[in-house]
């Protein structure tokens, strides 16, 4: 894969993965579009792999000071992330639906990466975001979150499997839905 692929393609990742859009289904699009090669799952595992290592890295004080609420531990100095304690643990929960989601891909995802599912899915879930913006009620805070909220958002992370899916909107759906 030619330099300026990889740069495009790390640069599309680093720019669509923080926004509620699916940066997998723009890693499709992108080499489709332009008629290069696909780079394959192990080239996609690879950027998302370095997206996790560099949100690790600049959320790490955070992460420790919501593991340890979880724990009962009063740890950190983010006054925004005090008292979330009723939803600390909920973060155990959200691997259980989204291990399932792995067999699903596996048995389909090569039937799943078509253009037209990965366009279709922009669409669907773009609207349904929509719709729970607009059903949010805005009065639920962190201290309220419960667990039940937080397997919703792991059987919705869950879905993200689908290309065009974007796992950032998918896991705030509910949640805007909820409260």
């Amino acid at each position: 894969m030619p330099i300026y692929q990889v740069i495009v393609l790390a640069i599309i990742q680093a720019v669509t993965e923080f926004l509620p859009i699916s940066s997998s289904a723009h890693l499709e699009l992108v080499p489709w579009l332009f008629g290069w090669k696909d780079p394959g799952l192990t080239f996609d595992v690879a950027l998302h792999v370095g997206t996790l290592v560099a949100i690790l890295i600049y959320f790490f004080k955070d992460w420790v000071q919501i593991v340890g609420q979880g724990f009962g531990l009063n740890i950190g100095t983010d006054p925004e992330l005090n008292g979330i304690v009723g939803c600390s643990g909920c973060w155990l929960l959200l691997p259980f639906p989204s291990a399932s989601s792995v067999s699903v891909q596996q048995a389909g995802g090569k039937h799943l990466a078509k253009s037209y599912v990965i366009g279709s899915m922009l669409i669907v879930i773009g609207i349904v975001m929509w719709i729970a913006d607009r059903s949010a009620t805005g009065k639920k805070d962190m201290g309220n979150v419960s667990w039940g909220d937080g397997m919703w958002t792991g059987i919705a992370q869950a879905l993200a499997v689908v290309p065009g899916t974007s796992r950032s909107g998918i896991t705030i759906t509910p949640d805007c839905s909820g409260g």
